[in-house]
């Protein structure tokens, strides 16, 4: 991890993804004025919510050149834990988070998950590519509306009820 400092939300949400309840968040972008604030995912729901362990799964992020330079701590708060600490990833780099676990490692009755959750990185970046590169199209590729959900959680549905 490049920088330890803790990163101060402006919301949280907790969104529907195939039926399971994850959390992202909402966080000012200090890095760059002109770049929008970014949605993070805490990696400890989504590793719970995948049944991987958590521990083991944000080793290999912080061993990862590229997962463990974006890996920050933000302060959240969820209910009925009240506020803790939590290292998170960008919502952008969740699909790479994904693309490295093993679903043949994990336990059997959560590996149709992991797979799921992999197959839906596939098909968007799939029709990014088709789409875009292949296709020569300026427009945004359709994506499944699985990801579409939890990508409507953007900066600007963020933005009607920010924290002060």
């Amino acid at each position: 991890m490049d920088d330890e400092r803790t990163v101060e939300l402006l919301e949280t949400r907790t969104v529907d993804f195939y039926g399971d309840m994850l959390v992202a968040t909402l966080v000012p972008n200090e890095e760059q004025e002109d770049i929008q604030d970014q949605i993070f995912i805490p990696l400890r729901p989504l590793c719970t919510s995948l049944g991987v362990s958590v521990q083991g799964q944000l080793r290999r992020v912080q061993d990862d050149e590229v997962l463990g330079t974006a890996l920050r701590p933000v302060n959240i708060t969820l209910t009925g834990q009240g506020e803790r600490t939590m290292q998170c990833l960008p919502l952008s780099l969740i699909p790479g988070f994904l693309f490295g676990l093993n679903p043949a490692r994990a336990k059997p009755d959560v590996r149709e998950k992991i797979t799921r959750y992999r197959r839906e990185c596939f098909r968007v970046l799939y029709r990014a590519f088709a789409d875009q590169a292949l296709l020569g199209r300026t427009q945004p590729a359709p994506t499944s509306s699985a990801y579409t959900s939890l990508m409507s959680s953007d900066s600007a549905a963020f933005s009607s009820s920010r924290r002060s």
